[in-house]
């Protein structure tokens, strides 16, 4: 099972992705996760990480849905509580009412 903060990379998708759902939700196999690329993708609603694996920029209003059961991932490490409360800020942010 994978973990809120993982970074892991899915098969069939060409960049590392960042978990963002929760670990009671993680644990249907299903997870709710946004890309993370390695060129600044120049929008607002993004945070740059920096681990021992992985660098680049998380797309926090690219959020999808993946069945990790039916595709099989690879764990690549994980990111700090910093960076995840960053992440889900902006993720937050994006469903905001004004």
């Amino acid at each position: 099972m994978v973990n809120q903060g993982d970074i892991i990379t899915v098969r069939g998708i060409e960049f590392p992705v960042l978990v963002v759902s929760n670990d009671y939700y993680n644990k249907s196999g299903t997870v709710i996760a946004c890309p993370v690329v390695k060129d600044d993708p120049n929008i607002t609603f993004q945070v740059h990480i920096d681990t021992q694996q992985t660098a680049g920029y998380v797309c926090c209003d690219n959020m999808k849905q993946l069945n990790l059961e039916k595709r099989g991932y690879t764990a690549r490490g994980s990111i700090s509580v910093a960076g995840l409360l960053q992440v889900l800020d902006r993720i937050h942010s994006v469903f905001d009412f004004v």
